[in-house]
């Protein structure tokens, strides 16, 4: 690949992107660091071997800085002042919201059509609650 990137230029790849709009769709504003400990809890411990801490979490959240950045240039998100600690908190613009809203409905019709959200078993079969209930019994009727 010769020179950067056109389209986004920090490299970050689509299911980083992803991260971002579901997380930030969610919660609105928040740290790259709390962006990387939700969407990916299994990296919070990554890197542990850099010195001191400040470095471990720069590795740590790059990749998720970097789909900030490019979705930044895409005036999908912005940066909306800081914590007590220093860090960048990072929020949505309304395009970026949108993007998110999309994101989060699609998200949620693959999982509903798999019957995830229902809690139906992974074969369509029936739960429980599911079946019909039995008709009332009628007058001389013996209830089963």
């Amino acid at each position: 690949m010769a020179g950067k990137r056109k389209t986004n230029p920090a490299g970050s790849t689509n299911s980083y992107r992803a991260d971002v709009l579901h997380v930030l769709g969610t919660l609105k504003v928040a740290t790259a660091d709390q962006i990387q400990r939700i969407s990916a809890p299994h990296l919070s411990f990554r890197h542990a071997d850099k010195e001191p801490a400040s470095k471990q979490k720069q590795a740590r959240t790059a990749s998720h800085t970097g789909a900030l950045s490019d979705m930044r240039v895409h005036g999908l998100s912005e940066n909306g002042g800081s914590t007590d600690t220093g860090d960048t908190l990072r929020n949505l613009t309304y395009k970026g919201l949108e993007a998110a809203s999309y994101e989060l409905r699609r998200d949620g019709l693959h999982r509903a059509r798999r019957g995830l959200l229902r809690g139906l078993p992974p074969d369509g079969g029936e739960r429980d609650g599911d079946r019909p209930a039995a008709p009332e019994a009628g007058p001389g009727q013996a209830r089963r």
